[in-house]
């Protein structure tokens, strides 16, 4: 686009605009967290994993093996913590997209 950017992220539609030929600062760029993969132990009985980042709220997709889970029916977050309402097992992988603060 020559006048702004669209990013459909979750249920929200941010827009940005530039003026044309001009790129966003690099400190709105570096805000959008992708393919993130939390820490935490993956054995079947942890249910508990963390960002690297403080998140805005409401702004993340979480992902088991590719599966969109959803809050707070798979997940609940506070903070940098992500608490699962089961534990993943050991073969499953774990992936998150967030804004952080």
């Amino acid at each position: 686009l020559s006048n702004g950017s669209f990013v459909n992220y979750k249920r929200y539609l941010l827009v940005l605009e530039f003026a044309a030929g001009t790129f966003p600062p690099s400190t709105i760029i570096s805000k959008f967290i992708f393919n993130e993969i939390p820490s935490g132990i993956i054995d079947g009985i942890n249910s508990i994993f963390n960002t690297n980042f403080l998140l805005v709220p409401d702004t993340e997709v979480v992902f088991i093996n590719g599966q969109k889970q959803k809050k707070p029916d798979d997940y609940n977050i506070s903070g940098q913590t992500i608490t699962f309402t089961f534990s993943p097992g050991v073969s499953e992988s774990i992936v998150i997209n967030y804004i952080k603060q």
